[in-house]
């Protein structure tokens, strides 16, 4: 009962992370993964997985609510989607080849790296 608790209250703070700034939910996730001593790379791809759903309802929410208009979603795909497509892919196959250990400081180093751009911006 008490992990069906943490689930439920990482789940909707993970939806309200992302919903807010349309990333980070994967990082309570990963917390709690942390925390349940979950295998370090199956709670990175379950956490990604589940990031690309919170990401989907995010984005129906911003486009009805008008947040985001067509001319910034065409203008990203053309000038990236497919790049970042190429990324992932490569990200998912190194993921396996990596140490978990190494895993976690990279991205430990990446997040920092990020908020720290974002401060400073």
């Amino acid at each position: 009962m008490k992990t069906l608790f943490l689930y439920s209250v990482v789940g909707v703070f993970s939806g309200f992370i992302n919903g807010l700034f349309g990333t980070g939910g994967a990082i309570p996730i990963l917390i709690l993964f942390t925390y349940l001593a979950y295998d370090t790379k199956k709670a990175f791809a379950t956490a990604n997985f589940t990031v690309v759903l919170l990401s989907l309802v995010t984005f129906f929410f911003y486009l009805k609510r008008g947040v985001i208009t067509g001319d910034i979603t065409v203008d990203f795909f053309k000038k990236a989607f497919i790049p970042a497509l190429v990324g992932g892919g490569i990200g998912g196959v190194f993921l396996s080849e990596i140490s978990p250990a190494f895993l976690k400081k990279l991205f430990c180093v990446i997040t920092i790296i990020g908020g720290v751009g974002v401060i400073f911006k």
